[in-house]
């Protein structure tokens, strides 16, 4: 049952299963962790099992290739363990964690969600580069309106799906101490989170859409044919 038309970008059910069955092995081991070292994120973690699930289901339909499923995937974990180890507390290259994950979540998003429109039809691809961004962007948008709720209505605190909060209170200091961009940038990045996230949002969208691009003319096969599963 292996995509015989274009075998790097191969589809084996046997593997996808597999993958699938490991991350939510992992995505419950670590909402068993969460409710030991932080109870907060354990709704994180359900909430990643369910999307998982969700997920599951529309490949299956769709028939989308292992290595898009990786890409889908690997930010649900990077998002987890940054709540759950207190990664968004940390700096990367003088940018704060928060604003990395939201473009790997972007820059993944927009591949998965412009591969999922393609399965469905190959027509007009460049038409489906610009919706596969609206649609991460839109909900880039529903998260933030969501996280506005969360800690204007709902008192929910730290880096969590229902807070603004990328840091704890008690490290804001050291972490504005800490950066290397401009003083006015470290200080909007903290205090303006939703502008920010929403920025590193688009910047994630504009580079998966690059990367398609950059598929297109490497590997044409990718975005042209139609991929067919053949049944042992």
């Amino acid at each position: 049952m292996i995509d015989t038309i274009n075998p790097k970008w191969a589809i084996n059910k046997k593997k996808i299963d597999i993958i699938f069955i490991i991350a939510i092995v992992l995505l419950l081991w670590l909402t068993v962790i969460s409710a030991f070292i932080s109870p907060e994120s354990v709704k994180d973690c359900i909430f990643a099992i369910l999307v998982m699930g969700i997920f599951y289901t529309v490949q299956k339909r769709y028939h989308v290739p292992i290595i898009i499923i990786i890409i889908a995937i690997l930010p649900f974990f990077f998002h987890l363990c940054g709540v759950i180890f207190l990664f968004y507390e940390e700096l990367i290259l003088g940018i704060g964690y928060d604003k990395i994950i939201h473009f790997v979540n972007a820059f993944s998003g927009t591949i998965v969600a412009f591969y999922l429109l393609i399965a469905h039809s190959k027509k007009m691809p460049l038409l489906k580069v610009f919706a596969a961004i609206l649609i991460v962007v839109g909900i880039g948008a529903i998260v933030e309106n969501i996280e506005f709720i969360g800690s204007k209505y709902l008192d929910m605190k730290g880096p969590t799906i229902l807070s603004q909060d990328s840091f704890s209170a008690s490290v804001k200091n050291s972490i504005l101490k800490r950066f290397t961009l401009s003083e006015q940038v470290q200080i909007d990045m903290i205090e303006q989170d939703t502008p920010w996230d929403m920025l590193f949002n688009t910047i994630g969208t504009i580079a998966g859409a690059l990367v398609i691009w950059m598929l297109w003319h490497v590997d044409k096969e990718y975005l042209k044919e139609r991929t067919h599963v053949h049944e042992e």
